[in-house]
């Protein structure tokens, strides 16, 4: 059976070459962000507010799963990783990337990206009007300033 991110891939029209590899590329995170758009559906709660249906935070998974496995893909300093401690922390022992470092501050530090999460906040744009189909490109952008 295909994988979850391999299937929104697919659909996304983020293959290439004969064997259907996936295009781990910065510029199919802006074909598969317009996919998104064109598929992610907005209902309202019982107190009238709106949000992401539950198909389309699966799909916001999978579209977080596959922006880390193309930072990981195109970094060979970055990898997969989690952390355990501190026990308080949001996003312990929760998969993320490791291999950022931030160098604004002296010294230098490193930083845990949280794909899933950080995919989410951008799709959460789409409630009020101001998501644009170049936000997760943008985002990986963002993030490779920060690849030492």
């Amino acid at each position: 059976m295909p994988c979850p991110i391999c299937l929104s891939a697919a659909k996304a029209g983020v293959v290439a070459g004969a064997n259907d590899r996936i295009a781990y590329t910065p510029d199919s995170l802006k074909k598969i962000w317009a996919w998104f758009h064109r598929v992610a559906a907005v209902s309202k709660d019982n107190d009238g507010e709106k949000k992401l249906t539950l198909l389309t935070e699966y799909i916001i998974r999978d579209v977080g799963m596959y922006l880390g496995e193309t930072l990981t893909h195109n970094f060979s300093s970055l990898s997969w990783g989690y952390f355990t401690e501190p026990r308080n922390d949001f996003f312990v022992n929760t998969p993320g990337i490791v291999g950022f470092c931030d160098k604004q501050f002296a010294p230098p530090f490193p930083l845990f990206f949280e794909p899933i999460h950080m995919t989410g906040v951008q799709a959460a744009k789409i409630l009020d009007g101001t998501g644009k189909k170049s936000d997760l490109y943008n985002l990986y952008m963002k993030w490779s300033d920060k690849v030492p």
